[in-house]
């Protein structure tokens, strides 16, 4: 009887340290690699940046393998192709 609440014990306290690890901040690599984590960029910041670019009306982006959003946008009354990379950067097509 002891042990197994000893054992319940030491499970409840190693549990909220187990959910920490999944909320630990980016740390630098020690070999110079960047985390692909530090890349990842959201559809609410690519879309953000379109529209910093006079982009509006913009469709829903989709995000490939490459990382990069694309969508379709307005620009100068005229609806285009666009591509947001991973950097931020916009490109029109």
């Amino acid at each position: 009887m002891r042990r197994a609440a000893f054992l319940l014990a030491l499970l409840a306290a190693s549990a909220p340290s187990v959910a920490w690890a999944q909320y630990a901040p980016l740390t630098p690599r020690s070999d110079g690699l960047r985390d692909p984590r530090a890349d990842a960029l959201g559809e609410q910041t690519a879309r953000h940046r379109l529209e910093q670019q006079g982009y509006g009306q913009v469709s829903t982006l989709l995000k490939d393998r490459e990382g990069k959003w694309r969508g379709k946008a307005v620009i100068d009354g005229r609806t285009v192709d666009v591509t947001v990379d991973r950097n931020g950067n916009v490109v029109r097509q």
